[in-house]
């Protein structure tokens, strides 16, 4: 996270990586960075048409990514002590 920092602040990060391809973003654990970057993002959405197609995009693909690859329970096994 720190690299990423030193060239961008944590808002344009976010909304560069999903520009260029990305579907997911990890943010650390700071709550301010996640809420500056998902702020930043809506308005991002907001501004620029192009940018709110791409970001449609990446969530067709998790959806689509999480509903082939949900969960699967793993059988019930019995520890007997």
């Amino acid at each position: 996270m720190g690299g990423v920092l030193k060239a961008a602040p944590i808002e344009k990060a976010a909304i560069g990586h999903i520009r260029s391809g990305g579907d997911l973003g990890l943010i650390c654990h700071q709550e301010d960075f996640i809420v500056r970057a998902h702020e930043a993002m809506i308005r991002e959405v907001e501004r620029d048409r192009k940018f709110a197609l791409r970001v449609q995009e990446s969530s067709r693909r998790v959806l689509a990514f999480k509903k082939k690859w949900k969960p699967r329970r793993a059988p019930h096994t019995h520890f007997r002590h």
